[in-house]
């Protein structure tokens, strides 16, 4: 519909090498083009760590999980520290 704005957010590859922006300046770059499309809202961004749902060791996960997450979050901040709010962080799944 005309003079609609879509929001998005930006998957985030955060380790598991199957789609989403490598996180920093990548996604800071996704973000600007969007910012500056007039249909489109950027909102946030998102990162999955399915690589690691099948580790059976809770150390090795938790640890794996950790590090996916922190290069959300600092994406996240970067993203923010280069002058666009980002709203939504979202990440983590059931077998992590």
């Amino acid at each position: 519909t005309a003079g609609t704005k879509v929001n998005m957010i930006i998957e985030v590859d955060v380790g598991m090498q199957r789609c989403g922006v490598p996180p920093g300046e990548a996604a800071l770059n996704l973000a600007r083009v969007i910012d500056d499309h007039p249909g489109v809202t950027f909102r946030g961004i998102m990162g999955y760590e399915g690589h690691i749902i099948g580790e059976p060791d809770n150390d090795i996960r938790y640890a794996e999980c950790r590090k996916s997450m922190t290069m959300l979050a600092d994406t996240a901040d970067y993203i923010r520290k280069n002058g666009l709010p980002v709203e939504i962080v979202s990440g983590g799944g059931t077998g992590t």
